[in-house]
């Protein structure tokens, strides 16, 4: 027996943004903590909750926080919200318990899928699971009515497949927070940024491989290498191995905040096979920084139309590395594009862009179930 909707009180509406401890991937932790920041205004009163054993991230440190080892212990503070919006960093994982607790007690819920790379299965069985939970998580969100959002449109087709087209998914385009322009350091030889986790589909290796062949034709480019993950060590003693010296590619670690390496550059490489959104491009084009993707990367083209150099959808190392031996030698064209990526996220993704748009869709799940 479904639960009657809990009456609204006077005051904000209270807006529970739910993230597990483990999801430090692909800035999804800086999508919500900024969107906790941003939504936090008379309408609404924001409770970030997060999920696991692990600490939570310190990015999050300042706000209104929940912990809780598991779903379960969040079906309290679930109830006592006006609206639900679970942050998922797959179509794999996202907390079905709170799922129907919201359902329930008539909680209004919003889902994002954010999008990395899923598993994709080494065998026919390990396949065959990874089909099922998909199939499955499809129709529990088709039965708990969540509205199913993406970081932009071209996620959201994404989704809509993965998910058999049992579910609509909509574009809900994110923001970052403006950190001010900063003109290039001005440095002879050009420097890259690399931002992400080191993980086979964001494809590091290819920008080692790539910095190698451009020192080998005589045009050495320095970079700064931000993640941690899996291929960490793989891509220290490959970069040894290839003679580039320590002082031109310098590796970080995991960093709370790539601000300052990304400032320090000149542009961001991004050579991903696939993201739903990438957060470090737009935040590279709040710093005026421009970005080299590839073709057809899901949701750049939508945030940045005209605003993004590009490799083939199917680059390797040479091309890309030609690709930045052009760059080095035309410095303009990398300084008006991030000029360009600048604008583009002034007019579409600053954080109070992005702060209105999450209002409208809170607001029209709350309407879809009043009482």
């Amino acid at each position: 027996m479904r639960h009657p909707r809990r009456a609204r009180t006077n005051g904000p509406a209270r807006l529970l943004l739910v993230v597990r401890a483990a999801d430090q991937i692909g800035g999804l932790e800086t999508v919500v903590r900024d969107a906790a920041v941003e939504l936090e205004s008379p309408e609404f009163r924001v409770t970030l909750a997060v999920v696991g054993d692990r600490a939570a991230p310190p990015i999050f440190d300042g706000l209104d926080v929940v912990r809780a080892d598991g779903p379960t212990g969040l079906r309290a503070e679930v109830r006592a919200s006006d609206v639900l919006h679970l942050h998922a960093p797959t179509l794999l994982a996202w907390p079905t318990s709170l799922l129907w607790t919201a359902r329930r007690h008539r909680i209004p819920t919003l889902v994002t899928l954010h999008l990395p790379a899923e598993p994709r299965g080494r065998h026919a069985l390990s396949r065959a699971l990874i089909w099922v939970r998909r199939a499955l998580g499809a129709v529990t969100l088709r039965a708990a009515g969540a509205d199913v959002y993406a970081p932009s449109s071209a996620a959201a087709s994404v989704a809509r497949y993965r998910l058999f087209r049992l579910v609509r998914v909509r574009g809900l385009r994110q923001g970052v927070r403006d950190r001010g322009v900063r003109p290039p350091a001005g440095r002879s030889a050009l420097t890259v940024a690399f931002v992400g986790r080191m993980v086979e589909h964001k494809q590091p290796h290819l920008l080692i491989e790539a910095l190698a062949d451009a020192r080998a034709r005589g045009v050495p480019i320095s970079a700064d290498l931000v993640g941690d993950g899996p291929l960490l060590r793989s891509l220290k003693d490959r970069a040894r191995a290839l003679g580039l010296p320590p002082q031109e590619v310098r590796f970080h670690g995991y960093l709370d905040d790539p601000t300052e390496v990304l400032a320090s550059s000149d542009l961001l490489v991004l050579p991903s096979l696939s993201e739903g959104c990438p957060v470090v491009v737009m935040e590279a084009a709040a710093l005026g920084r421009a970005s080299v993707v590839r073709q057809g990367l899901e949701g750049v083209d939508e945030v940045l139309p005209d605003a993004h150099l590009t490799v083939g959808p199917h680059a390797g190392a040479r091309e890309l590395a030609t690709r930045l031996i052009e760059l080095a030698a035309d410095r303009e064209l990398v300084v008006t594009t991030g000029r360009r990526a600048r604008a583009a996220f002034e007019s579409d993704f600053s954080l109070a862009a992005a702060g209105r748009r999450y209002a409208r869709a809170y607001r029209e799940a709350m309407r879809a179930v009043a009482p």
